[in-house]
């Protein structure tokens, strides 16, 4: 499995900012974003997600909840979770429920229903290599990894743009 690094992160992010203008840029704990990638990749206290959805699930509900950014945390938590589906050859074709699901990680994380909101991510996703129509894949991130990413991150945020739209209003 491949997995995103705090670099990526960092780089969707910004792709996030630069696509709406009243977003305000900055970094909080950039620790955060570690930390919920180290859990998804090695686990931590014996708990480590094991399935691909679980990985997507947790670490958009950890980015989503910790708030490492000033803003646009739920837009950069989604993205994060399209661009690892993306780096493991899955496309997670979300609709907008996906909204609800994030506004209850970065209000109260605990409260959110896992096994419903891991169907709703399951049945979301298609292997991009056995799809029955085209769908948009990432390009395996080489010397260039951060251009690479925000190119796919930018065609992602413009074809979901009513999306992030109103997850920037809220």
């Amino acid at each position: 499995m491949e997995y995103p690094v705090p670099e990526d992160v960092h780089a969707i992010h910004r792709a996030v900012i630069e696509s709406d203008t009243k977003t305000e840029p900055g970094v909080r704990t950039p620790e955060a974003v570690e930390s919920a990638l180290l859990y998804v990749s090695e686990g931590y206290f014996g708990q480590v997600p094991e399935t691909l959805h679980e990985k997507a699930f947790h670490l958009m509900r950890l980015l989503a909840a910790e708030h490492p950014y000033v803003d646009g945390n739920k837009r950069t938590a989604l993205t994060t979770a399209v661009v690892f589906y993306a780096l493991n050859d899955y496309y997670f074709d979300h609709d907008d429920r996906i909204r609800t699901i994030l506004k209850a990680f970065a209000t109260d994380e605990q409260q959110a229903e896992i096994e419903p909101e891991l169907r709703y991510f399951r049945e979301g996703t298609v292997c991009a290599l056995h799809a029955d129509k085209p769908v948009q894949r990432l390009t395996k991130p080489a010397a260039d990894r951060e251009s690479i990413v925000k190119r796919f991150v930018s065609f992602h945020i413009e074809r979901h743009k009513e999306t992030y739209e109103k997850l920037a209003r809220e």
